[in-house]
């Protein structure tokens, strides 16, 4: 049996062209049709148009389908998230429309058998895949929990007679190998993985978290930003996320925790470094960069790449090729800073991240040597990869300040350096001379101007 689907997956900023196009379409949908509408849909979803959909939900004519509240990629997903995001969807389709949830759809036909058990307890009865995944329905079980597979291609899914031995995915995702290696594709990907692991946790720890705090989790693991091809779907994932941990974090006192540990179980520790004001996480074993840089006060992420891996050249035309990126750091904390020790090309790099978050300020010290205990002339740079593009407001030898749309940047260091920005990358050169058998040390601090 053949029925019509009609999805739509809007993701934030999207919502008020489908919805047009769904108040236009929703009188010519055929009886028995299959209907899905994501989470940031049925949070703007307007009376006149949910008592329609009501209407036709209760003569039968409509089935709506539930899924991941906010169109999540389930396999990506700590357990207990996905099935909360499949419940608190089934929960508000009932709410709004008096009907009960069956079917689920997969925001891009992310599926996972992992997630088969998720599905069956909070009572869906099957999930639809795109057809590539799936020639025909199929039963999915894991022990005693189960469910039937769907295929559907366009606007049609295919309710076929059922085949006992019916071959199933063990997983899928459309456009990639399998959901649960995105983050390997992808270091945007992989950073924003690492993030929503990290807040959930704590949401999971914390005592009593406020219910806009899951609601926030919920809307920063919308599926579409975790492929990491799309800067505003990251940033508003990130944001989300963001304001998730804001609501569960103490903020009324002055506060500074640091950590070692691996947030995205690649088997690599990261370091992270939080307070009340700021938070910073670096991946020691990539060079030691600083993946993200959040100013919490105004949820902004100030970074949307990996930054202040170390460079060294000789000229300032080879520092592109004198990056540490793939340098494995030991990572090592005390008190109130994480330093970082590495060799590469000959060089011995010790760097230490000291946040101050009271003066929303990080201070930075790199001290650079020679393993050979030679001598050295030529250049020490890092980039900050920046969330958008900073404009320079003032230029000093050892000063220097770049706004952004919400605040400002000083740059502040004891030694002369430049500052060259190029779109949305900042590069910081410092020149640098080591004489035989000593090191350099530079120091810069990065403070927040509002």
């Amino acid at each position: 049996m053949e029925r019509p689907l009609f999805v739509y997956d809007a993701g934030p900023g999207e919502e008020d062209g489908a919805l047009r196009r769904l108040a236009e379409r929703l009188p010519e949908m055929p009886k028995g049709s299959l209907l899905f509408l994501s989470g940031f849909l049925l949070d703007r979803l307007p009376e006149e148009l949910t008592e329609a959909i009501a209407e036709r939900a209760a003569s039968g004519e409509l089935e709506l389908l539930g899924g991941g509240l906010y169109s999540p990629y389930l396999p990506l997903l700590p357990e207990r998230d996905a099935s909360w995001q499949l419940a608190d969807m089934a929960d508000r389709l009932e709410e709004l429309f008096g009907v009960e949830v069956q079917g689920a759809f997969l925001a891009d036909g992310a599926f996972d058998l992992t997630r088969v058990e998720s599905l069956a307890e909070e009572g869906y009865t099957y999930a639809l895949l795109p057809q590539e995944a799936l020639a025909e329905p199929a039963y999915a079980g894991v022990e005693e929990a189960g469910v039937w597979l769907i295929p559907y291609r366009g606007e049609t899914a295919y309710f076929a007679p059922r085949n006992p031995g019916a071959p199933f995915p063990a997983g899928w995702v459309r456009g990639a190998d399998h959901p649960r290696v995105l983050p390997r594709q992808n270091p945007r990907a992989a950073d924003l993985f690492a993030k929503m692991r990290w807040v959930s946790d704590k949401l999971e720890e914390a005592k009593r978290p406020p219910e806009e705090a899951y609601q926030r989790l919920y809307r920063g693991q919308w599926g579409r930003a975790y492929r990491g091809q799309d800067p505003k779907a990251y940033r508003f994932a990130w944001r989300e996320l963001l304001a998730a941990e804001n609501h569960c974090d103490p903020r009324k006192y002055a506060w500074l925790e640091l950590y070692l540990e691996d947030m995205d179980a690649d088997g690599f520790p990261e370091a992270i470094l939080e307070s009340h004001t700021l938070t910073l996480y670096l991946r020691p074993a990539l060079g030691g960069a600083l993946f993200a840089f959040d100013v919490r006060e105004v949820e902004l992420p100030l970074l949307a790449g990996r930054s202040l891996v170390p460079h060294l050249a000789e000229r300032l035309d080879a520092l592109d090729r004198g990056g540490w990126h793939r340098v494995p750091f030991e990572a090592t904390k005390y008190r109130d800073r994480v330093h970082l020790a590495g060799r590469h090309r000959g060089f011995t790099l010790k760097a230490t991240y000291r946040p101050r978050p009271k003066e929303q300020a990080l201070e930075l010290e790199w001290r650079i040597g020679r393993q050979d205990d030679g001598g050295y002339q030529g250049f020490f740079a890092v980039d900050l990869e920046l969330a958008e593009e900073p404009r320079p407001l003032r230029q000093e030898s050892a000063k220097q300040i770049l706004e952004l749309e919400q605040l400002a940047l000083l740059f502040e260091a004891p030694r002369p350096f430049q500052l060259a920005v190029e779109g949305s990358r900042a590069r910081l050169v410092f020149a640098t001379e080591i004489a035989p058998g000593k090191t350099r040390r530079h120091r810069l601090e990065i403070r927040i101007l509002r």
